[in-house]
């Protein structure tokens, strides 16, 4: 999507950072008022402040942005590093180009990571903590359930402040991120899509090792369709079911069985949505149904 390809009659936000601040302001879109420029570039009003209209010069404001919520999608466009220009002529208003089309099919291909992760998270500008859920994470995103109280004191654009534990590898991972858009799920809780500020550790490497694991699960269990009752060991079959839990917690289970360890309450590896209960022996999914037998 190009800026041209923008609505008129809707909204933009024009933000950029000034120090160590970050700024947002939302302005309306203008029909084209200069003929000779191509369609890419848009016009829209000026930033009145105290009655002036803010002229946004490169050595002060930086990085700057220029974000589009799509209300059909329900999907923010943005582009980065416009060229916004100040024309007094014949009324105020900001000429906008940007040579480059929106950042958001390069969102839509990053890989995103299940969390499903419940914590707190703080907001900027708003005091206390509030209960929340990390839905999922990429390497330039991450949603957020919050409650419908919380989503009533307008999050878009607010810094979050939030953490999710990975308690397989036992590691702690701590982000900022920006409210983008948000989505009612249900009467009680919202969805809050944020764009990554910073995350601690690097969430690459992690978002490349569940990857990895993924795809190591995926070649187990084309080996387990292939396998045969004569290939289960009589030392790994116990008497009762949880005879047969312990076992798997146990060091030689994992140091034997290094990729199916797989326990109670695991998200499962098939379709990555629904959690896996233990039931008669093996392993159900809650959402796709599927069989797992490890």
């Amino acid at each position: 999507m190009i800026l041209g390809e923008i609505p008129r009659e809707d909204n933009i936000v024009i933000s950029f950072d000034i120090g160590s601040k970050h700024f947002d302001f939302t302005t309306s879109l203008l029909p084209k008022v200069d003929k000779n420029d191509p369609d890419s570039v848009i016009y829209s009003d000026p930033i009145m402040i105290n009655e002036r209209c803010l002229k946004i010069e490169n050595s002060k404001c930086v990085n700057q942005k220029i974000k589009y919520f799509n209300e059909r999608s329900g999907r923010t466009h943005f582009w980065k590093d416009p060229e916004i220009e100040y024309r007094t002529s014949p009324r105020g208003h900001y000429a906008i180009r940007c040579d480059k089309a929106s950042d958001l099919e390069n969102r839509r291909r990053a890989i995103r990571v299940p969390i499903n992760y419940r914590s707190s998270c703080t907001m900027s500008d708003l005091d206390g903590k509030y209960p929340c859920m990390v839905y999922d994470v990429s390497v330039t995103g991450v949603g957020i359930n919050i409650d419908i109280a919380l989503a009533e004191k307008n999050p878009m654009h607010r810094l979050v402040y939030t953490q999710f534990k990975d308690e397989v590898i036992d590691r702690v991972f701590y982000i900022t991120a920006r409210v983008l858009h948000s989505t009612p799920l249900d009467p009680k809780t919202t969805r809050c899509g944020c764009e990554l500020i910073s995350v601690s550790p690097s969430i690459n490497e992690y978002i490349n090792m569940k990857q990895m694991h993924k795809l190591a699960k995926a070649n187990l269990f084309e080996e387990i369709n292939k396998m045969t009752v004569e290939d289960v060991r009589e030392e790994d079959l116990t008497e009762t079911d949880g005879e047969r839990e312990k076992m798997r917690y146990s060091e030689e289970y994992k140091r034997k069985h290094p990729i199916s360890f797989i326990t109670h309450g695991d998200v499962c590896p098939i379709c990555e949505k629904g959690h896996v209960s233990f039931n008669d022996g093996v392993y159900i999914c809650s959402e796709c149904q599927s069989i797992i037998d490890p």
